[in-house]
């Protein structure tokens, strides 16, 4: 396990040079669609400017320019929120390959898994959410689709994810703090695919659960990788987990907060044990 200095000081040379910016490089070679919705999603301003002599652009999309008023900032805010989870919502499984391509090419497809477990995931997000889900109601979810997606293309403009895989993932989610939780959804959707990579991946979190692994540690992913896959092995050890925590407040604490996120059946296992 490394320290966070050591972490950092590693993770330090996969950040984007200064005025480099590669992520829009790759935006700019998707179709005008998406350019237009990526450049929203991850405020590549240059690719949505609305005319001069318009307060909006040709998908509907309002001008925040000299805006004063801020109850009228964040009404435009909202509405153009709205717009742009619509337009992500109605993209077909190729055009979101195509998005998800610019992030991490060699996660296209777990990206795309991952897309579709959280519509079975909790709709409701922050401290007073419940576990309340609805997998029939996509609209319920996209809001928490659409952040997952922001905060991935926002680590993707500070860092190099050209080479990022599972493994790679589940070894320094602890350390990526900006989507340490983004990241415990992608390992579970790895999980629930029977292949080599979930097996490493299952193997990778299960020494950092242990604090075995050379770089891997506990944290939140793990919790979030093994309550949201659907593999009652992965439950099991974060039960037995728990159960050895006694005393350890700030363990005990972490998973019992992630309690209401997980799978379903991994919530009513933990429910009986406690």
């Amino acid at each position: 396990m490394l320290s966070r200095e050591q972490a950092d000081a590693r993770l330090n040379l996969l950040k984007i040079p200064e005025g480099q910016q590669p992520l829009k490089d790759r935006v700019l070679l998707l179709t005008e669609k998406l350019q237009s919705i990526a450049g929203k999603l991850w405020n590549f301003r240059d690719l949505f400017l609305i005319p001069k002599k318009s307060s909006k652009d040709d998908d509907g999309f309002e001008s925040e320019k000299d805006i004063d008023d801020y109850d009228t900032l964040c009404l435009i805010r909202a509405n153009n929120g709205k717009k742009l989870h619509a337009k992500i919502e109605k993209l077909n499984a190729k055009e979101r390959l195509q998005l998800f391509n610019t992030i991490a090419p060699l996660m296209k497809d777990d990206l795309e898994a991952t897309w579709q477990l959280l519509k079975h995931t909790n709709y409701q997000t922050g401290y007073a959410r419940k576990s309340f889900r609805a997998p029939n109601q996509p609209e319920a979810t996209i809001e928490k689709r659409v952040n997952w997606l922001e905060s991935l293309g926002e680590f993707a403009r500070e860092y190099n994810t050209l080479e990022m895989t599972p493994t790679w993932l589940a070894a320094w989610a602890p350390y990526l703090y900006s989507i340490t939780r983004e990241a415990g959804y992608i390992l579970a959707a790895v999980l629930n695919h029977k292949s080599p990579a979930s097996d490493e991946v299952f193997e990778i979190l299960r020494q950092s659960l242990n604090n075995q692994h050379e770089i891997g540690c506990m944290g939140r992913h793990v919790i979030l990788a093994f309550m949201n896959s659907d593999r009652p092995d992965c439950w099991e050890l974060i039960e037995k987990t728990l159960l050895a925590a006694q005393r350890q407040e700030g363990l005990r604490q972490s998973i019992l907060e992630c309690v209401d996120e997980t799978h379903p059946e991994a919530f009513k296992r933990m429910l009986h044990l406690i």
